[in-house]
């Protein structure tokens, strides 16, 4: 079960936080995974390290950047050497193995760095190599339903970044 984030957007349907966490931030998948499940989390998103620390099953947890890790917990994955370009992400996966390998991304978005990374977690546990899973990156082509580039017109020099798509507040 991978639990990606947690926010306030649908507050108003859930009630309160207490409900919205209970479905959205994934207390209802983690205790409906099988004995042998494995729940994986956005380490990124204080919400998930809340539900994070009260599993007592099989768990990940993934983060952008180091500086965000639990004090006593090494992350499973995280990414280095995060390079953002117009219309690539470069970013280097490590996991707390050692293994590593060099990610090359057409999304736009660092927020893209933390979906891949929870797919990783998922892809590793059902047998495939860092590797492989960068090579399978290589070939995503973005949504077009989300944040996405649109190049102006080469005179006026200002490209946008249209992510109207996300109305909540991470987005």
């Amino acid at each position: 079960g991978i639990i990606c984030g947690v926010n306030e957007q649908h507050l108003a349907l859930f009630g309160s936080m207490e409900n919205l966490m209970s479905a959205e931030g994934g207390i209802e998948l983690i205790e409906n995974l099988p004995d042998n499940g494995l729940s994986i989390l956005n380490g990124n998103n204080k919400y998930c390290l809340e539900t994070y620390q009260k599993i007592k099953g099989r768990k990940e947890y993934i983060i952008l950047d180091t500086r965000y890790q639990l004090p006593d917990t090494k992350p499973d994955l995280w990414a280095e050497d995060i390079k953002i370009e117009k219309d690539w992400l470069y970013f280097r996966v490590c996991d707390k193995t050692g293994d590593t390998a060099d990610f090359k991304v057409n999304l736009v978005g660092r927020h893209n760095i933390e979906n891949i990374l929870l797919a990783t977690a998922c892809a590793k546990e059902l047998g495939m190599t860092l590797p492989e899973i960068a090579k399978a990156c290589e070939k995503i082509i973005s949504d077009q339903g989300a944040m996405k580039l649109v190049r102006s017109p080469a005179l006026h020099k200002a490209d946008i970044i249209d992510s109207g798509y996300s109305a909540n507040p991470d987005g």
